[in-house]
C-alpha cells in the first residue's frame, strides 16, 4: 500500500452502471409511493378507523430483506395512519402476542399455534368449512378492542361474517405472496442498463383486492375495517 490519500479511479464504465442504478431506484421508489396512495386510498374509501397489528418492521428487513426494500410495509403502514387521522378517524394497533389472532378457534374457544406455512384454517369442530387464514385473523381484529379478543361478539358476529369471508375466499389468489410491486432491479443492475418498460406496476387491481371489495360491498355502512 502507498502512504497517503487513497484515490479512486473509477471508470466511464463504472460511472455510467452507477448513473443506471440510481435512475432504477428512483423509479422503484416512484412506482412504490404510487402504489402505496392508490392502496391507503382504497382502504380510507371503505372506512376511517383502521385496525392492524402491531408488527416489528425491522425484523422484517433481517428475514425478508429485498422484499421488504421494494415494498415497504412499515412505510405504507404510517402513511395510511397520516392518511386516516387526516380524515378525521385513526389507525388502532393491535398486540398479536396478547389476542393471538391467528391461533384462535371459536368453534372450541382454544389457542392453537399454526406454522406460518399454513395459510388456510381448519376449525376444531370438524363441520364448520375451513377459511383463509388472513380473512378469518381481519374477522377477529374486527372483534377486538385495545388487545382484547371479544369472543362473545365473534360468536355473534360469525354467522353474518361467514358468507362474506367464503365470498372472499373465491377471489383470493394464494399462496401468500401476491401481486404487487416488481423487483426491476435483481435483472436490471446486474445487467447494467434499466429496462425501457415499466420498473413498477404501481398498484395493479389483483384477486386479492377484489376480495377486499367484496366485503365493503356487502358491508357498505360500517366504517371499520381490519388489516393484517
Amino acid at each position: 500500500m502507498k502512504r497517503g490519500v487513497k484515490r479512486w479511479v473509477r471508470s466511464e464504465r463504472y460511472k455510467r452502471r452507477r448513473r443506471d442504478l440510481a435512475e432504477t431506484e428512483r423509479r422503484l421508489a416512484a412506482a412504490r409511493k404510487t402504489a402505496h396512495g392508490n392502496l391507503a386510498n382504497r382502504i380510507l374509501a371503505q372506512g376511517k378507523t383502521i385496525k392492524g397489528e402491531k408488527l416489528c418492521y425491522s425484523s422484517f428487513q433481517k428475514n425478508f430483506g429485498r422484499s421488504v426494500k421494494v415494498r415497504a410495509p412499515g412505510m405504507w403502514v404510517e402513511r395510511i395512519r397520516r392518511k386516516a387521522e387526516s380524515a378525521g378517524g385513526g389507525f388502532n394497533e393491535i398486540d398479536p402476542r396478547k389476542t393471538r389472532l391467528s391461533q384462535f378457534d371459536h368453534t372450541t374457544g382454544q389457542y392453537v399455534k399454526k406454522p406460518l406455512s399454513l395459510r388456510t384454517y381448519v376449525f376444531g369442530d370438524g363441520r364448520t368449512e375451513p377459511v383463509q387464514r388472513d380473512l378469518y385473523s381481519a374477522f377477529l381484529a374486527k372483534c377486538s378492542e385495545k388487545d382484547f379478543l371479544d369472543i362473545s361478539r365473534v360468536g355473534k358476529s360469525w354467522p353474518g361474517a361467514e358468507p362474506l369471508l367464503r365470498r372472499a375466499m373465491s377471489r383470493v389468489k394464494e399462496p401468500a405472496s401476491r401481486e404487487g410491486l416488481s423487483r426491476p432491479h435483481v435483472g436490471n443492475v446486474r445487467a447494467g442498463r434499466p429496462s425501457k418498460g415499466k420498473v413498477g406496476s404501481g398498484c395493479p387491481r389483483s384477486r386479492s383486492g377484489e376480495a377486499g371489495d367484496a366485503v365493503a360491498q356487502a358491508r357498505a355502512p360500517e366504517s371499520r375495517i381490519s388489516i393484517l
